[in-house]
């Protein structure tokens, strides 16, 4: 519907968002989308990926689509560190301000004082390891809690966090 579009449309750019064109339009005309400053955008295909023929033999991981990503520095206000398609490794902290996100675990081999999101594509057996959990907020497959709600025997301690029964749990070790 055209005029639902044009209101969506207003709300965006009065965000200060560039919107630019519409995909799955079909049924809208050139001039109704001219009139929105909109272009149609056909529908994208995969394409597979440049081959890698460098000689190097794959992971069973890799083989399997999961490409952990380590980390050697620390993590720094402001710094967000995605890691789609496995586990994240950091080896240093995570500064407040921070992010890390991972679709697997993730694991601090320092002070976590950022935001931690493991299993992000709802990997429920995700986990969060750190060695020092002074965190913003921690989250697995979507349930989080925050600096505020963290359980007080975790906090700066080395720490596995992880799900049981639909609720984050927190244990110390070591």
């Amino acid at each position: 519907d055209l005029s639902r579009l044009r209101v969506l449309v207003a709300n965006l750019r009065r965000r200060k968002l560039r919107v630019f064109g519409v995909q799955g339009g079909g049924q809208l005309s050139e001039d109704a989308l001219q009139e929105l400053g909109l272009i149609a955008v056909p529908a994208g295909k995969d394409a597979p990926l440049p081959n890698d023929n460098r000689g190097h033999r794959r992971s069973r991981a890799e083989s399997l689509g999961s490409r952990n990503k380590v980390v050697h520095a620390p993590v720094r206000s402001g710094q967000m560190i995605v890691s789609e398609h496995g586990d994240l490794t950091v080896i240093g902290s995570v500064a407040s301000g921070a992010e890390v996100v991972a679709s697997g675990s993730i694991h601090v081999y320092g002070a976590l004082r950022g935001r931690a999101m493991a299993g992000a594509h709802g990997d429920e057996s995700a986990r969060i390891f750190c060695r020092c959990l002074e965190a913003e907020l921690v989250a697995i497959a979507g349930l989080y809690q925050t600096s505020e709600t963290l359980e007080d025997a975790a906090r700066e301690r080395c720490t596995h966090v992880y799900l049981e029964d639909d609720r984050l749990r927190m244990e110390v070790i070591g």
